[in-house]
């Protein structure tokens, strides 16, 4: 299920007034980012943006 109050597409046109901003639309994520595989998307999709060199993010960390 989606966020009660707020739908994608209503989502969509209320940030529509932030110039710069990019949209991801991560399919299968939803509410609250609920699941690994959506909550790693969203996580890389960030890196994507505000640090690239690091895009994507290691699956594992060996110690």
């Amino acid at each position: 299920e989606h966020d009660d109050y707020l739908k994608p597409h209503e989502a969509a046109v209320r940030f529509s007034i932030i110039d710069e901003i990019e949209l991801v639309n991560v399919a299968d994520a939803k509410h609250l980012w609920v699941g690994e595989n959506a909550t790693k998307r969203v996580l890389d999709e960030i890196t994507r943006i505000v640090n690239p060199a690091a895009y994507p993010l290691p699956a594992f960390i060996a110690l």
